[in-house]
């Protein structure tokens, strides 16, 4: 919704800009939830081959499975997905106000045609 469009100042274009932003930021949002949880299953899965099969400390295993070149790719996935994420939630909230702006510019402009 960045670049210039003809159509940008249209009620409908706007409403249906709106809800596809909103969907998009959804989207994105799960998915990174999701990897969320998987990161946590991971490194839960590696504890406990780490704890069970090297006889290791608990702080050793957590530190062990924290450094496992799995969780370190579920890792940048995440930090992928959270960028994702925000620029998602930026487009969102960009409509959101533009929407609220159109609004008040409306009502200031019924106001003036009332007083004059």
């Amino acid at each position: 919704m960045n670049q210039w469009n003809p159509l940008r100042f249209d009620k409908e274009f706007i409403s249906s800009e709106l809800t596809r932003t909103r969907k998009a930021y959804g989207e994105s949002k799960a998915a990174y939830d999701s990897l969320e949880r998987q990161k946590k299953r991971i490194e839960a899965k590696l504890y406990l081959e780490f704890r069970q099969a090297e006889k290791c400390t608990v702080e050793d295993a957590k530190m062990r499975a924290r450094t496992h070149i799995e969780y370190a790719e579920i890792d940048t996935l995440i930090d992928q997905a959270e960028m994702q994420t925000e620029s998602a939630y930026a487009d969102y909230e960009g409509l959101r106000l533009k929407c609220q702006l159109l609004i008040q510019e409306n009502s200031t402009m019924k106001q003036e045609m009332k007083l004059g």
